[in-house]
């Protein structure tokens, strides 16, 4: 009934009035990662020709100095509906977790010498919050991203106490 949501970026000026546009999309619930990102390869492949198409296979800002003009890169990214602290007071039912929703959130790990991943002390996630233009439900199955916020969140070192039994 309710959606799975992915961030969609293009870039490349073959993509013309979408170049560096975000979307997000709404897919069917059991719509993975992989399966709207070979549509959307095939889909533009069809159109540009199979050599100039790329998939941006991470959630890193895109560095337009590091692609081939000639190409087109689409990056995808899964996204969950995000919603603040006082909006989860409001939002208890599953109906009201699904429903107009505006707001959607998604976190990259890396650290702070350009790696990606490295020791837990050294580690982080970047938490980029989304806003589109119009809520979920909506008539389009991608609606425009018109505001994006980042910001660091240090990851949280996890301690485990373990118990023997013995019998």
């Amino acid at each position: 009934m309710f959606g799975t949501y992915f961030r969609v970026g293009f870039y490349g000026c073959k993509f013309g009035d979408l170049d560096e546009q975000e979307f997000v999309y709404k897919e069917p619930s059991i719509t993975k990662l992989a399966e709207i990102s070979h549509r959307l390869e095939e889909f533009y492949a069809e159109r540009f020709g199979d050599e100039m198409v790329e998939i941006v296979k991470d959630s890193n800002p895109v560095v337009r100095s590091k692609l081939d003009p000639n190409k087109a890169y689409i990056q995808i990214t899964y996204v969950e509906p995000f919603f603040d602290s006082y909006e989860l007071k409001d939002r208890i039912t599953y109906f009201d977790k699904n429903y107009n929703l505006r707001s959607f959130l998604y976190c990259t790990p890396f650290t702070l010498d350009g790696r990606a991943h490295g020791e837990l002390q050294e580690q982080y996630k970047r938490k980029t919050i989304l806003a589109t233009s119009h809520a979920f439900p909506y008539i389009k199955t991608r609606i425009n991203v018109t505001h994006k916020e980042e910001g660091p969140v240090r990851f949280q070192t996890c301690v485990a106490h373990s118990t023997t039994l013995v019998s």
